[in-house]
């Protein structure tokens, strides 16, 4: 009987141990209890160069530690409402868990909205995060337009009409012609003086006969 009960105080001891240690311990792996890191965002995305923009995120652990991400690229999705674009953002860390992101923005207008993309990040640790799609912010975007026009010196197409001539054009022809019509002949002095031998030679004729 007595055996019997130090069985049962033994064991007892070994259990409350064994509970101990893994209280002691944490509950296991520490790193696995810092949990994926969260994201947050500081300010408004705005345009920073005429085809620029750029924001600000926050990247903590649950218990506040920053975390050290492992690229400085990042997959962005930019939603309308009615379409979205892929871009790929650079990141710049601007202090201990804050990444300054920028990007050239495409033919998306209107108020976009910005999604990290899930999965699309990794700490230095190589866990890979967020598990979803995340918002990080909108702006409102509408792309520049240029209106054309026409470049001088280009001949026009085939089968374009003639433009009609002026009236200076015109009128050339016709002074030239008159000129033509009304000028001079160069018969009428060689008639004249044919007709003037002749009534010589008659009179000359005449008087020979008287």
């Amino acid at each position: 009987m007595k055996s019997l009960r130090l069985v049962a105080v033994a064991f007892v001891i070994l259990l409350a141990l064994g509970v101990g240690s893994v209280y002691a311990g944490g509950g296991g792996d520490g790193e696995a209890d810092i949990g994926l890191p969260i994201l947050g965002t500081t300010g408004v995305p705005a345009l920073s160069a005429p085809s620029l923009f750029s924001g600000v995120i926050s990247v903590l652990y649950a218990d506040g530690t920053p975390v050290v991400l492992e690229s400085n690229t990042v997959v962005l999705d930019l939603c309308n409402g009615s379409s979205c674009s892929t871009v790929v953002a650079w990141l710049k860390q601007t202090a201990p868990g804050t990444y300054a992101y920028s990007f050239t923005p495409p033919s998306v207008s209107g108020t976009v909205t910005i999604y990290i993309k899930a999965y699309a990040l990794a700490d230095d640790n190589g866990r890979i995060f967020p598990q979803v799609d995340t918002s990080i912010g909108s702006y409102a975007y509408t792309p520049s337009t240029s209106s054309s026009s026409s470049v001088p010196g280009i001949p026009p197409a085939a089968g374009t009409p003639a433009p009609p001539l002026t009236s200076q054009a015109i009128n050339t022809q016709p002074t030239q012609t008159s000129q033509l019509v009304t000028g001079p002949s160069p018969v009428e002095p060689l008639l004249i003086v044919l007709s003037a031998l002749a009534i010589a030679g008659s009179i000359l004729v005449a008087s020979k006969r008287h």
